[in-house]
């Protein structure tokens, strides 16, 4: 098996985003009401918008890669961070679907493990699909070959 990208769905990406474009506008609208400030400057409107984008990128930017051996998360637009994780790492995963998630078909997958630098993973967002089950059987396919096993 190839690597498998997931990333967060675009629907989930916009609708998290909203809060900051509707902040701006309640902003520019009340400061703009104060007749002694005559703070309302048109062009704010474009810079909310192109944070909104920023916002909705930044989102969108996440990607969980899995491949045979290890799990990779990738973060940001600008500046990249990459966690590796060791599937055999893996000790449970849960998946959460809100009821927003579930109108727009997507989930959160939450994935515990003995990493001592991230012992869980969130994954927001990622459209409904087997997923979950495939990254079981990766996970328990690689145990099996590095011999790991789980003393509680």
């Amino acid at each position: 098996m190839t690597s498998r990208k997931i990333r967060p769905s675009l629907l989930y990406s916009i609708i998290v985003s909203l809060p900051y474009l509707i902040g701006t506008f309640i902003t520019l609208v009340i400061m703009g009401s104060f007749p002694e400030t005559k703070f309302i400057d048109p062009y704010n409107l474009p810079f909310s918008i192109m944070f909104y984008i920023y916002r909705v990128f930044l989102v969108r930017s996440n990607v969980f890669e899995i491949n045979k051996e290890q799990a990779i998360f990738k973060r940001g637009v600008f500046s990249r961070r990459i966690d590796f994780l060791e599937l055999y790492r893996i000790k449970d995963y849960f998946i959460s679907k809100p009821w927003y998630l579930r109108i727009i078909g997507a989930m959160n997958v939450i994935i515990k493990s003995s990493d001592k630098n991230k012992p869980e993973l969130t994954l927001k967002g990622v459209p409904d699909s087997e997923f979950v089950f495939k990254l079981r059987d990766l996970v328990e396919l690689q145990r099996k070959n590095k011999r790991v096993y789980e003393i509680d």
